[in-house]
């Protein structure tokens, strides 16, 4: 199966969708059609090609158990039963500390196997991976711009609506770059302008982190845009040819 992953600075995407995206690529392959996947964060489009490791569920009683540790703590206990996962995490990255140990917990085995066996499993698809790069103070005038026009489309009204329906600004969703800003000047906590300078700071932010992520990826061709426009097309045409 072939198709197009056309990896941009800015985008969102709910990791959530992955199984359904998987389904429908399939689907759109069986009645003989190409296929385009556009975007998603590093991770998303690692696992949409690679798969995700397979590790045993989570265990929210065995969880538990880590809760009201200390960060030093769980790094310690880590660092001795899977020192690789230890070498590469911080104590602060509570998440993924508590995720190592309680597989490690269920199962008697590090994370980092399950990593290391998942690396050889292969892909599923064979991709071609286009990223599109815009000169930086371009790319900062259209998150601007994106930002602005996000609070035309209604932005305010929106975070409103989801905290007006009982929904916690705690929950993940809500957290994301724009709905947390917004929430705060909602709750009295800082002006509305300086939570529209604090998206466009951690949406710049974000793309930073895109793209120190997808520089890593040695199979992505980076191409100038809107200059290199004509030769996407010649990249494409030839894949699919």
């Amino acid at each position: 199966m072939r198709f197009i992953s056309s990896i941009l600075s800015i985008v969102l995407v709910i990791p959530g969708i992955l199984t359904s995206k998987a389904a429908a690529i399939t689907d759109i392959d069986r009645r003989g059609k190409k296929v385009i996947v556009v975007g998603g964060t590093g991770l998303y489009i690692r696992a949409l090609l690679d798969g995700l490791v397979d590790s045993p569920d989570g265990d929210p009683e065995l969880r538990l158990q880590f809760a009201d540790l200390p960060g030093e703590e769980l790094l310690r206990r880590l660092v001795l039963v899977d020192p690789e996962t230890a070498a590469r995490l911080h104590y602060n990255d509570r998440l993924r500390l508590i995720r190592a140990l309680e597989v490690y917990s269920q199962t008697g085995r590090p994370i980092s196997a399950f990593r290391s066996e998942h690396a050889f499993s292969g892909s599923y698809y064979d991709p071609l991976k286009i990223a599109i790069k815009v000169e930086r103070q371009e790319l900062y005038r259209r998150i601007n711009l994106r930002v602005e026009q996000m609070l035309q489309d209604g932005l305010v009204a929106e975070v409103a609506a989801q905290l007006a329906l009982g929904y916690s600004r705690d929950l993940k969703a809500l957290r994301c770059i724009g709905y947390k800003e917004i929430s705060a000047f909602l709750a009295g906590e800082i002006a509305l302008d300086e939570a529209v300078i604090l998206i466009k700071r951690d949406t710049r932010r974000y793309a930073k982190r895109q793209m120190t992520w997808f520089s890593k990826e040695n199979d992505i061709y980076w191409l100038e845009y809107p200059e290199s426009f004509a030769t996407i097309l010649e990249h494409v045409i030839e894949f699919f040819g």
